[in-house]
């Protein structure tokens, strides 16, 4: 039974990070919320709906165990099929109720494998009790080689093939688990003729699909409103490739309309050649230029850096198609680095479309570095005459607050300080956003900028800043050296030829503002007047939109909503402009208001079944608090390691599946070796003195001992692991990863310990309220990772921290109360 529970748990949580890039292809990333609230929502469930039929479960444990593994890899590939079936816009909810109804059905269909899943492992807790320890080992080591399992995976083949792959692995736990009925073992050779049989028909399946990979895109049912959906209406369009990997799924599209140059001037009249439209996650990610008729590079904002004074060396963050990368060539640049995370991008531009750029990676000038951009400055020992950030993000989605709760560190106070110690002394560093409205990015970007030439202590910071703007595009100047009065005046004929609007440079009057691109008012000019020279503090506080700057312990550059003007919000609702509210805040307040109705419902019905037991009000409320606190906290700490541990090692992806993966394998060893100990005790003492107070007081002391690592372990990360990753942070990543290891294994080793051995305490006292209990921990679970999120954009990493560390006294403290 514990190889049954191990790889069932390694294909749910696999699938449950598979649906999570498949949302991310269909839908936004957001909806990654969604899918874990499902997922910890089925685990719920099962606790629930056992202590309701807890007899009925345990008199027939083998059928039903048979029924409920059985059932799981069949309702994975059905869950996903009917999830592609329903026809769900979140641009469309507000004027739309039936979107509504939308999101109901995703949760009823996607509920289902997930509860099915846990229902298994609630039931091998109710039949071998005694086992709890060994068998959440056993989930938590699954689990975890499920992380590893399903990355691998998804950087060789596309996630609806993973999926397959993950209902494989389903049906391996699931004849497991028929075998090792004790006296059963008739049933083997069954077993393991439908694991053939089914392992057969999937991989037909799975075959079909992999060689016709326009079939395999038409399973999935991608919103109209990402970009690859809008680009194959285009006149003649068509998919050129498509490559995979967990950073996402590109796709290249050819069409004759395709001409991307955000923000270019009305002036230019001149051709903008044709290109290679470049998707990720079915979202627009810039576009592959020709090197042919490149004139037009010169009519765009983020042209102004090569301008203003003479430069020869240049990063590029973020190089993407290469536009950026010939626009530093055109302008002289005689030495580039280009930095670009995704291999896949790099490989499209080097090799497949080498003739279409004529070989614009390959040219000795150009150094490209596939690595993440903040880690790369991090790590960097070289200075630049110019760094320039891409603008790589959808406008749509962008303005839609679609990133709102995507953490970037492209964009922080301290990201700002490093990039200004990687220039030369008359170096220029230039960033470029979408312009929105009301403003937000740019006064954001501005504001941040300010405040990190300020920690410097820079003097006089306005004179090393320029911002100016087109009808779509805004582009920041933050100089290392003062703005001359000479170049202020090659700015102000860039801005007159180009008919661009300058927001602010040192000196500038008034009038100056907003001439060209006219909007009701001169807003970007009047906040960012404010910033330098007014009361910043008043300005922050009544600005519609939340533009105080980001930091890396609140990476939150994207979120932009303040609860303070949510009447502004619901006015632009109502005015039918949906794209232009930040409405992925609000996607996530929804989501755990819901979560938080239907755990209350689901935790407190069986209390209304079991009222007539034994046990006091006090009793209970003493069983309710401790496990929520256990579900919070530890998915409190584990996302914040999550966040901390990526920006460290400079590969979200990769710091993910560590982070995850290394916490739930050492908390499974912790399980495991509380499990060993009882199991050693158990030898040394008869049935009879297993039950004695020194067995009780041998469980308070394991649970001290747990609690206090727990607190030393956080108190150390709290106050010293920023200091240790700036000591480290050259370090190679194998280095990095073995670090991060090494840092997690103590702390979730003893996070594995404090839930086997509160069930199994509650065992000895209140055997039907095991599974209950069980349930709680799920629901608390579910909200975990919602509140985190809420509290992260809110106040930051340190307080979600602080948090998890009170949860976890408080429950030390209750579980001496129930011990009592």
């Amino acid at each position: 039974m514990l190889f049954s529970i191990f790889f069932i748990s390694m294909a749910i949580l696999a699938y449950e990070i598979c649906l999570m890039r498949i949302f991310a292809i269909t839908q936004w990333h957001h909806f990654a919320y969604m899918i874990i609230s499902i997922a910890l929502l089925g685990f719920g469930a099962s606790g629930t709906v056992i202590s309701l039929c807890r007899s009925r479960f345990k008199n027939h444990f083998f059928f039903y165990y048979r029924g409920f593994s059985g059932l799981f890899p069949l309702t994975i590939l059905l869950s996903y099929v009917l999830s592609q079936q329903i026809r769900f816009n979140p641009f469309e909810i507000v004027w739309n109720p039936r979107q509504i109804y939308a999101i109901v059905a995703y949760y009823l269909v996607l509920f289902v494998p997930f509860f099915l899943a846990a229902m298994c492992l609630g039931l091998v807790f109710i039949r071998y009790p005694e086992h709890i320890g060994w068998f959440y080992g056993a989930n938590l080591l699954g689990s975890g080689c499920g992380v590893l399992v399903v990355v691998g995976c998804l950087m060789l083949w596309h996630p609806v093939l993973v999926l397959y792959n993950i209902i494989a692995v389903a049906m391996i736990g699931m004849s497991m688990g028929w075998i090792g009925f004790p006296g059963k073992r008739s049933m083997a050779l069954p077993s393991m003729s439908m694991l053939l049989i089914w392992l057969g028909i999937f991989s037909l399946l799975w075959i079909s699909l992999k060689t016709d990979p326009l079939r395999l895109r038409q399973t999935m049912r991608i919103s109209e409103y990402k970009g690859l959906s809008m680009a194959q209406h285009f006149p003649d369009a068509r998919i050129l490739t498509e490559s995979v990997s967990p950073l996402g799924v590109v796709h290249t599209v050819s069409s004759p309309i395709i001409r991307h140059a955000p923000g270019i001037s009305l002036n230019y009249a001149g051709e903008i050649p044709s290109q290679i439209g470049l998707f990720v996650d079915s979202e627009q990610a810039g576009a592959i230029s020709s090197a042919k008729h490149l004139e037009y590079l010169d009519f765009l904002t983020s042209t102004l850096v090569y301008h203003v004074r003479p430069a020869v060396s240049a990063l590029i963050l973020g190089a993407g198609g290469g536009t950026d990368v010939f626009n530093a060539l055109n302008h002289g640049m005689k030495t580039i680095d280009a930095v670009e995370l995704n291999p896949d991008i790099i490989d499209l531009v080097q090799h497949r479309f080498a003739a279409w750029t004529a070989g614009l990676y390959s040219r000795p000038e150009v150094r490209i570095i596939n690595q993440e951009a903040r880690g790369f400055v991090e790590a960097a020992s070289s200075r630049y005459d110019t760094i320039h950030i891409s603008l790589l993000d959808a406008f749509g989605s962008s303005a839609a607050g679609v990133y709102a709760l995507h953490e970037n560190y492209l964009y922080t106070v301290e990201a700002m300080q490093r990039y200004y110690s990687c220039l030369t002394p008359d170096g220029i560093l230039s960033i470029t956003r979408w312009v929105k409205f009301p403003p937000r990015d740019s006064i954001k970007l501005f504001a941040t900028a300010i405040e990190a030439l300020e920690t410097l202590h820079v003097p006089h910071p306005s004179k090393h800043i320029v911002s100016i703007r087109s009808w779509a595009t805004n582009t920041l100047l933050v100089s290392a050296s003062p703005f001359t009065p000479e170049e202020i005046s090659i700015i102000r004929t860039f801005c007159q030829e180009r008919s661009f609007d300058p927001n602010y440079f040192h000196g500038m009057k008034d009038y100056e503002a907003n001439r060209y691109n006219q909007l009701p008012s001169p807003e970007h000019f009047r906040a960012m007047q404010a910033i330098l020279f007014g009361d910043r503090e008043k300005f922050y506080a009544s600005y519609p939109y939340y533009v105080r700057p980001a930091r890396d312990h609140r990476p939150y550059f994207f979120n932009f909503f303040t609860w303070k003007h949510f009447s502004t919000f619901l006015e632009t609702m109502e005015n039918g402009l949906i794209p232009f509210i930040e409405w992925g805040y609000l996607v996530l307040i929804g989501t755990l208001l819901q979560a938080i109705i239907v755990s209350l419902f689901l935790i407190l019905l069986p209390l209304f079944v079991l009222r007539k037991k034994k046990q006091t009000c006090r009793f209970r409320v003493a069983i309710i608090l401790y496990f929520t606190c256990l579900g919070l906290g530890y998915l409190f700490i584990e996302m914040v390691c999550i966040q901390q541990f990526s920006l460290f090692l400079a590969h979200p992806t990769s710091a993910a599946s560590v982070v995850i993966a290394s916490f739930l394998m050492f908390s499974g060893c912790g399980s495991l070796f509380w499990a060993a100990i009882i199991e050693k005790r158990k030898q040394t003492y008869s049935v009879h003195a297993e039950e004695t107070l020194s067995h009780f007081e041998s469980h308070k002391r394991l649970f001290l001992l747990a609690i206090i690592g727990i607190v030393i372990c956080l108190i150390l990360y709290i106050s010293g692991l920023s200091n240790v990753f700036g000591e480290c942070s050259r370090w190679n990543y194998t280095f990095k990863v073995f670090l991060i290891v090494i840092l997690i294994a103590p702390l979730a080793f003893c996070l594995g310990i404090p839930f086997p051995l509160g069930l199994r305490s509650l065992r000895q006292q209140a055997d039907e309220l095991v599974p209950w209990a069980y349930g709680i921990n799920g629901y608390a679970s579910v909200l975990s990772s919602l509140i985190a999120t809420c509290l992260a954009v809110s106040f930051g990493f340190q307080i979600v921290m602080l948090l998890a560390l009170f949860l976890y006294l408080l429950a030390a403290g209750i579980f001496y109360e129930i011990m009592d």
